[in-house]
């Protein structure tokens, strides 16, 4: 039961700062074997993982005063951060004509997650939507390969709903990112190990079928 245990977590960590993130949401998933099984994806936390997170946006346009981004620019931000004179941020979103002039920093941008990519959403005109999705809480999940997957959930300052119902929108992520490439048997075969844990406290063991059936 995810809630008993964040309830553990909670009692684990009380002596712990109440900011602490509780960023182990640890998924298991089938062992890669191939392309094929790797689990990889976008999920909405409804309440955020209690992290500010900075934008940058990289376009060739003008932009509306709308736009939250963080970092704006287009081939000069990209010059930048060839130059190892990147500016902080966290999350990239990209207007479709900048994909080209990216490649440029592909391998600098790649390794840590922050390609843009128009699977997941973050390749768009809609770059104000984009970036207020991935500011109010939208995750990138992916499995390693040995297929686990680590993501933040929430901090210990939330409450226990608002982190069974991160959780809960977690999984509904990762069922609906279930590859071709793994075949056979239900959920359970799929997903065959959950945990939750603080930053620096003891991982607690969530059953698989408790998480997949109060999603049906």
């Amino acid at each position: 039961d995810p809630k008993r245990g964040d309830q553990v977590c909670m009692r684990t960590t009380a002596r712990r700062l109440k900011s602490e993130p509780r960023d182990r949401e640890r998924i298991r998933s089938n062992r890669i074997e191939s392309s094929m099984q790797m689990v990889r994806g976008m999920a909405a936390l409804p309440h955020g993982t209690g992290k500010q997170v900075r934008v940058a946006l990289f376009t060739m346009g003008t932009t509306s005063e709308n736009v939250a981004a963080d970092v704006i620019g287009g081939e000069e931000l990209i010059e930048r951060i060839r130059n190892g004179k990147s500016p902080d941020f966290d999350k990239c979103v990209a207007t479709p004509d900048m994909m080209p002039k990216l490649a440029k920093i592909a391998k600098i941008l790649g390794p840590k997650g922050l390609m843009p990519n128009p699977k997941l959403g973050t390749v768009t005109q809609d770059v104000e939507g984009a970036i207020d999705s991935l500011k109010r809480g939208k995750i990138e999940f992916r499995n390693d390969r040995g297929g686990l997957i680590h993501v933040g959930v929430g901090k210990l300052s939330f409450s226990d709903a608002q982190i069974q119902e991160n959780v809960h929108a977690l999984v509904d992520a990762l069922l609906a990112a279930r590859p071709k490439g793994i075949k056979g048997g239900g959920a359970n075969r799929y997903l065959t190990a959950a945990y939750v844990s603080s930053t620096m406290g003891s991982a607690i063991p969530v059953t698989v079928p408790s998480l997949v059936q109060q999603r049906k």
